[in-house]
């Protein structure tokens, strides 16, 4: 846009709006062309050492992120963990297998030991009454 365009335009808002509530009077653009240039030269001039501070805060938050998330993408976890995983499958086995000690060979031990004593049972109760020896309470004192 030209300066001679926006002159023109300005001169056609001037008679129109000059009395109107929501014109800008040329104190008001001075004030705010005065707090923009302000604001800008601040800008070049760089941040001040409190906003110097807060992105070096921010700065070191990121990168310890960033150093925690490289750390997790090493391959070495994968083989750690496929070690783990066969460790685990190994546990797996045996505890199965002492599981099924339990519950199969054991009992089968407990029946075997069963059927011993009451083939004993029936052997003594088979025997002569003469070569069983009996106790009376009275005996016992």
């Amino acid at each position: 846009m030209s300066k001679a365009s926006t002159e023109t335009r300005r001169s056609e808002n001037d008679t129109f709006s000059e009395h109107e509530p929501w014109s800008v009077s040329d104190a008001d653009v001075a004030a705010w062309a005065e707090r923009e240039k302000k604001r800008r030269q601040a800008w070049l001039e760089g941040p001040n050492e409190e906003e110097k501070q807060a992105w070096a805060d921010a700065e070191r938050q990121r990168r310890k992120r960033q150093y925690r998330e490289d750390l997790l993408d090493i391959d070495l976890f994968d083989i750690d963990l496929d070690e783990g995983r066969r460790m685990a499958d190994r546990m797996a086995d045996r505890m199965m297998a002492g599981i099924r000690d339990r519950m199969v060979e054991t009992p089968l031990r407990k029946l075997g030991d069963l059927l011993r004593e009451g083939r004993t049972a029936e052997t003594r109760s088979r025997e002569p009454l003469r070569r069983r020896r009996r106790v009376h309470p009275d005996d016992l004192d």
